[in-house]
């Protein structure tokens, strides 16, 4: 696997030739898992039928629950993904938005302790 890697503004880096791709590693699956997150589904025009379903699995009339099994079974169908355990997940009561996501994360390349910050998705 070869990803591009991203500065914390999550723009693509350029101008440094092969130091400019996260490969076969944990940041890799890290960068993968936190963009999956942030696409919402039909969001993407190369392939409409990627990302989250916000709008039927997450938004509106959903209880935590179903919104946070929608979220971890975004995170589980990925490929490097083996195994996830300690899902958290805080939703600020007064915006309803997701304020973070924490997880411990089992990948082929290792353990990752993953943790998202202002996802921005209204529950």
């Amino acid at each position: 696997m070869r990803v591009r890697a991203q500065d914390a503004n999550g723009d693509m880096i350029f101008g440094h030739s092969q130091q400019d791709f996260l490969i076969n590693s944990i940041p890799a699956v890290a960068q993968i898992i936190e963009t999956t997150l942030r696409l919402v589904l039909g969001e993407w025009y190369q392939d409409l039928s990627v990302g989250v379903p916000y709008l039927s699995g997450v938004l509106g009339y959903q209880n935590k629950d179903t919104a946070d099994q929608t979220l971890i079974s975004q995170v589980t169908a990925l490929q490097w993904v083996t195994g996830l355990a300690n899902w958290q997940s805080t939703i600020d009561p007064m915006t309803r938005k997701y304020s973070s996501v924490s997880a411990t994360v089992y990948t082929q390349f290792g353990e990752l302790q993953l943790q998202v910050d202002n996802l921005g998705v209204t529950q």
